[in-house]
């Protein structure tokens, strides 16, 4: 132990105190619950409905629920869910009885729903995908492709 020479160093009560509650509310396995679910695209053909919904680094169990008019559930699915999944999460329904306009989905993870209405993040179409390339390919060449995939 080195001697010590001058005053004696006051105690830093405040960075205790700071520590102390800094470990007391540090994240623990439950502190996942705090992301919010968003449900981000959605495309409808004559016998299913899939939706997207992005939570990323998030374990527990995620539900999503079609809710229509006068809030009746239509359809609802439950998946637990983990960091190792990935960020985004796929769910498929049937065909919905009422018209897209007057549904609302509503994801749940945790304590708080999150709602959104399915008329504004259905797409058009599933997706849409596009080759480009030069006009004239030559046997023998190099040539260049691009392919692109976009929601619609």
């Amino acid at each position: 132990m080195l001697p010590h020479f001058g005053p004696h160093p006051r105690p830093r009560r405040g960075a205790h105190g700071l520590f102390g509650l800094f470990f007391l509310s540090s994240p623990g396995p439950e502190a996942h619950a705090a992301a919010a679910p968003r449900a981000t695209a959605g495309f409808q053909t004559t016998d299913k409905i899939v939706l997207n919904i992005d939570l990323p680094g998030a374990t527990g169990d995620l539900a999503v629920e079609l809710v229509g008019p006068k809030g009746k559930v239509h359809a609802r699915s439950t998946r637990a869910v983990t960091p190792s999944d990935g960020p985004q999460h796929r769910f498929e329904f049937g065909a919905l009885k009422v018209p897209a306009d007057k549904v609302t989905v509503r994801c749940l993870f945790g304590k708080k729903p999150v709602e959104v209405a399915l008329k504004s993040i259905l797409l058009a179409k599933a997706h849409e995908t596009t080759l480009v390339s030069s006009r004239e390919l030559f046997a023998g060449t190099e040539a260049a492709l691009r392919c692109s995939v976009h929601g619609v």
